[in-house]
C-alpha cells in the first residue's frame, strides 16, 4: 500500500512541477511580451502547482523515511538477541577391583582437572574413613587399601567432592 501511495505522490510531485516551471515560463512570456495569462491568473497558478509539488515532495519523503530497511531488522534481532545458557552436567565412570588383597579404586570424568574429590570408605571397625584425589587428564585413582582395614563383606563407596578445592 505504501508503494501505491509512493508512486501516485511522485507522479503527483512530477506533474506538480513541470506545472509550476509552465506557469512561472508563462507568467514570464506575460511580463516580457505581454503575451499569454494575466499576471493574477499565472501567480494562482504557478503558486498552486507549485504547493502541489512541495505536498507531493514532502509526502514522498516521509514515506521513504518511514519504510521499514534491513538495517532496522538487523538491529532489532541483535538487540532481542538473549545468549543461550549452558549447563554443565558431571560424568563419572568408577571401577573398583580388589587386586593382591588390596582395593583399588580408579575413575573418569568430566570434571575440571585439579577438582579434588573425596572417596569415603569404612574400616573394619565399621567407621568412616576418607581418602582424597585429584583429577588430572579427566582421571583419577586412590591408593590401595588392603583388605584386611575394610569392613569385611561388599564396601559401599561414596564419592563426593572436597569441601575446600585447592585451584
Amino acid at each position: 500500500m505504501e508503494i501505491l501511495f509512493g508512486l501516485l505522490f511522485g507522479i503527483l510531485m512530477v506533474v506538480g512541477g513541470i506545472a509550476t516551471f509552465i506557469f512561472v515560463g508563462l507568467l514570464l512570456l506575460r511580463v516580457i511580451g505581454n503575451k499569454g495569462l494575466s499576471i493574477k491568473g499565472g501567480a494562482i497558478g504557478a503558486g498552486a502547482s507549485l504547493a502541489l509539488f512541495i505536498i507531493s515532495f514532502v509526502t514522498v519523503f516521509m514515506i521513504i523515511l518511514n519504510s521499514p530497511s534491513v538495517e532496522n531488522d538487523i538491529e532489532e534481532a541483535v538487540v532481542t538477541h538473549e545468549p543461550e545458557l549452558k549447563t554443565f552436567l558431571p560424568e563419572m565412570q568408577i571401577q573398583s577391583e580388589v587386586k593382591d588383597n588390596r582395593l583399588e579404586v580408579t575413575g573418569t570424568t568430566n570434571l575440571p582437572d585439579d577438582t579434588e574429590l573425596v572417596i569415603s570408605l569404612h574400616n573394619e571397625k565399621n567407621e568412616s574413613f576418607d581418602k582424597v584425589v585429584s583429577i588430572k587428564d579427566g582421571s583419577f585413582s586412590m591408593d590401595t587399601v588392603p583388605i584386611e582395614e575394610l569392613q569385611p563383606g561388599e564396601q559401599v563407596l561414596k564419592i563426593s567432592l572436597a569441601d575446600k578445592q585447592t585451584a
